[in-house]
């Protein structure tokens, strides 16, 4: 749960609104590992004519949680500010900001399984921050559900979650599962996106694109990519079973149109589609390409023959 100041630049048009409310409350699922100092947040803010507090060399918190860097590089997170230090720079103060976790290693103020039902004790939140914590509970419905009970009427929720992310957590997200769950839970769809970041280090500049889910169908090379949703409570939420949306089209779909072409033969003359030598060249050459790729990945290639005639339906 690691954020540089491209995933700062994400969280402070939403924290805007709440500012100088008192009674407006946060909740960071998980604590928030900051990439960065506090004098660099100063310099951040100052650039973009954000108007922030100072806090006091004494109150300042340093990140405690970077433990799984190796002991020689410690050196490079040690002062990086802790998110509480963060939001009391924007005017939050430590009775507005709530962190939920597993455990209290990090000391959280909200010690809770997401796998279990919440308590209402816990109070509801003005803004849910889930940036790098539901792919690591097993129980993604009753964590989702745990999330609306915890979210007041007109507060948000946003994820920032992987997509493509192998090895780290229980799951990677798609895009569907929030747009499907919310619309289903009869909340407003704010934004829905992926965030694609370049792996390679660029200096002193930070990159990510937003691209709508429906022109990213896989994922691009040399690129991480999330799944970033804001959504909306309205007074008439509820927690549904959700059903994916795709499937709701199909099925209706199917319902309206006649059944007896499953049991049509189909159009005289139809043959079919020959492949002509050029296209078979062409395959060569992608089968080619297909399988040196596959051995820099250390893979073992599989190939399978279809017979001819047999529709490719990928």
């Amino acid at each position: 749960m690691s954020m540089g100041f491209a995933g700062l630049d994400i969280l402070l048009p939403l924290l805007r609104p709440l500012q100088g409310q008192p009674c407006a409350r946060l909740l960071f699922l998980g604590n928030q590992d900051l990439a960065f100092t506090y004098l660099q947040v100063e310099t951040f803010l100052t650039a973009r004519g954000i108007p922030f507090w100072e806090v006091p060399l004494a109150e300042r918190r340093t990140t405690n949680s970077f433990a799984h860097v190796p002991h020689t590089d410690w050196w490079q997170y040690k002062d990086f500010i802790h998110q509480q230090t963060l939001l009391m720079m924007l005017g939050f103060t430590a009775e507005q900001v709530f962190t939920l976790d597993v455990d209290d290693y990090e000391h959280a103020e909200i010690i809770h399984d997401l796998n279990h039902p919440v308590n209402e004790s816990f109070g509801q939140f003005d803004l849910i921050w889930d940036a790098g914590t539901l792919e690591h509970v097993f129980d993604i419905r009753q964590a989702l559900w745990n999330i609306s009970d915890l979210t007041r009427v007109g507060g948000q929720v946003v994820h920032l979650v992987p997509a493509a992310f192998l090895n780290h957590g229980f799951y990677n997200f798609n895009a569907l599962l929030f747009s499907d769950f919310y619309r289903q839970s009869k909340w407003i769809e704010e934004e829905i996106f992926y965030t694609i970041f370049p792996k390679a280090t660029l200096g002193d500049r930070e990159i990510y694109g937003r691209v709508r889910p429906d022109r990213l169908t896989s994922i691009p090379a040399d690129f991480h990519v999330n799944v970033l949703a804001r959504h909306r409570k309205t007074a008439e939420a509820i927690k549904p079973i959700a059903v994916q949306g795709l499937y709701l089209g199909l099925h209706e779909a199917w319902n309206h149109q006649s059944r007896a072409q499953s049991s049509m033969a189909p159009p005289e003359g139809v043959q079919p589609p020959h492949t002509g030598w050029l296209q078979r060249l062409r395959n060569r050459i992608r089968q080619a390409a297909i399988l040196r790729r596959l051995r820099d990945l250390g893979g073992e290639a599989v190939v399978v023959q279809r017979p001819d005639g047999a529709p490719d339906l990928r």
